[in-house]
């Protein structure tokens, strides 16, 4: 139109936070006083919002503490995921000649170091831990819990484990009889 100006405008659109889908946005541009426009042009655009994935978490695990020889009893936690989905669980150690990192050493809920399970969205799974130290072994070593979720994102738990040294009684080996004359040393 003559005596008017065209300007290049920006429209910015913010989802709301944890939200996602598809939505019919409708721009309406007028000229002339807003209650009685002279002409009015009208464009609908379709924004999708795509879901990001939200990472999967573990529970905090509380410090374990045994004596060598021993195992820890079942230590319960849980993994969860906001999508669900798969979710894969490995443990591992900090101090190797403590606890070695094998399906004998660490087990998790029977299917040994590493398990996946499948967990429904936001829901809880709930699952144990045996850590079976070295024989002969006292010490302190770093347990770590991993979950990760199929799109590589993830989240981990260190606990400590402290296995207590175990006073065990000398061993004097065998002594055999002798025979000796008297007022002599053998």
């Amino acid at each position: 139109p003559s005596g008017g100006s065209y300007e290049d405008l920006t429209l910015s659109l913010t989802p709301a936070s944890e939200a996602f889908g598809v939505a019919i946005i409708t721009v309406k541009v007028t000229d002339g006083p807003l209650d009685a426009p002279i002409h009015t042009v009208e464009k609908k655009m379709v924004i999708n919002v795509k879901p990001a994935n939200d990472g999967p978490s573990v529970s905090a695990i509380p410090n374990q503490s045994i004596n060598e020889g021993e195992a820890t009893g079942n230590i319960p936690f849980t993994v969860s995921d906001p999508e669900g989905g798969l979710l894969n669980i490995s443990v591992t150690s900090s101090d190797t000649n403590l606890v070695p990192e094998d399906d004998i050493h660490i087990d998790i809920g029977g299917f040994g170091m590493t398990h996946t399970v499948s967990s429904a969205p936001g829901t809880d799974v709930g699952l144990s831990l045996v850590i079976t130290p070295a024989e002969d072994i006292f010490g302190t070593a770093d347990i770590t819990v991993t979950v990760a979720d199929q799109e590589g994102e993830r989240d981990s738990k260190t606990f400590k484990l402290m296995v207590g040294v175990v006073n065990e009684p000398p061993i004097l080996s065998e002594i055999s009889s002798k025979i000796t004359k008297e007022d002599t040393s053998s």
